[in-house]
């Protein structure tokens, strides 16, 4: 219990810290904001990477020399060409994907195969997908991005309607972000599997991150930018 308990903590400091971060980015980038603020802000994923391993590898030596080369080039390419911030905001994202291949190889190695995952997406609208094989696991695919589709196509309905939408992009991201976790997490979900309430602490975390930071932000920077050209 107290396990849980700490992870449900880690989970909520961790997605509005990322949240925030990444609406501090984002918003550098489209408002032109000082140097310093983005120097600053391109410097935070270099201390929270130097902070892991200094805590947890075994060459700090090496790790040390690369991040120290990473922060001058982020400086230089700033100064040079007002790319810095982008370019540590790759590095950002670069970091999310590989924790995502991490997460990924962690769950083949611990035998579910992705098929198998699929095939329990499609199981949502079709009751018995579990039980058909191949056909299943792309039918599970397909139901997956029809989701993420229907959610950013309301998104976008709303923000031609309500223009107001796109003014603050980051505040209707985050809003959308917790409305579409809280219609799946809190409504479809326990409504088909009601063996899945209560959700555990980290799938609340990851489910959080994922609705907030992989598609509510994205999506109304991309309607702001698409609707005001």
């Amino acid at each position: 219990m107290q396990r849980s308990s700490g992870w449900l903590w880690k989970g909520l400091v961790a997605v509005p810290v990322c949240v925030g971060y990444q609406v501090l980015v984002h918003s550098a980038l489209l408002d032109g904001l000082g140097r310093t603020i983005r120097l600053t802000l391109a410097a935070i994923p270099l201390l929270l990477i130097g902070y892991l391993v200094a805590k947890r590898a075994r060459r700090k030596g090496l790790w040390a020399i690369a991040l120290l080369a990473a922060g001058a080039a982020i400086y230089i390419i700033e100064v040079r060409d007002h790319l810095g911030l982008t370019v540590a905001n790759v590095l950002t994202h670069t970091c999310i994907n590989l924790f995502m291949l991490w997460l990924l190889g962690r769950t083949l190695m611990r035998g579910r195969e992705i098929p198998n995952m699929l095939r329990f997406v499609a199981s949502g609208p079709f009751q018995h997908a579990t039980d058909w094989g191949a056909s299943g696991a792309a039918l599970g695919l397909a139901v997956h991005f029809t989701l993420m589709a229907i959610m950013v196509a309301w998104f976008m309905v709303a923000a031609r309607n309500v223009p107001a939408l796109t003014d603050k992009p980051w505040l209707a991201g985050l809003i959308y972000g917790l409305i579409t976790w809280a219609v799946m997490n809190l409504i479809v979900v326990p409504l088909r599997f009601p063996a899945a309430w209560p959700p555990k602490p980290m799938a609340i975390a990851t489910q959080l991150f994922a609705h907030i930071v992989l598609v509510g932000l994205p999506t109304a920077y991309i309607a702001r930018r698409y609707l005001r050209g």
